[in-house]
């Protein structure tokens, strides 16, 4: 009985260790996608691509798009990459929507991720 209980505090140990590694590399994606420099034309085509990718999402929209995301983050190996460039994107965009509010001007846009 002692051994089974081992076994499975060793497999949870390291799921949570891979689930840190995980976050840990998609907040690194997130904040590479946030030191993106952007000009002011690149800026406004994200927040405009933005803006007609989200237009008339409703919270449905938002967990479908998101479920779908997360459902081929399981995909081995593709999955992290599609994790990473769901990360670098997301970060991108908020540069882009930082850039045009003036609240955010000399807030870092990686802090937003956190």
């Amino acid at each position: 009985m002692h051994e089974d209980a081992f076994l499975l505090r060793y497999r949870i140990g390291w799921r949570v260790a891979f689930l840190a590694i995980g976050m840990a590399a998609f907040i690194a994606a997130g904040a590479a996608g946030a030191s993106t420099e952007l000009t002011p034309e690149e800026a406004a085509q994200v927040r405009e691509e933005f803006e007609a990718e989200i237009g008339g999402i409703d919270q449905n929209g938002i967990f479908v798009h998101n479920a779908l995301v997360t459902l081929g983050m399981f995909i081995p190996g593709a999955g992290a990459g599609l994790g990473g460039f769901s990360g670098f994107t997301t970060g991108v965009v908020l540069v882009a929507l930082a850039e045009q509010q003036s609240a955010l001007s000399g807030f870092p846009p990686q802090l937003i991720l956190l």
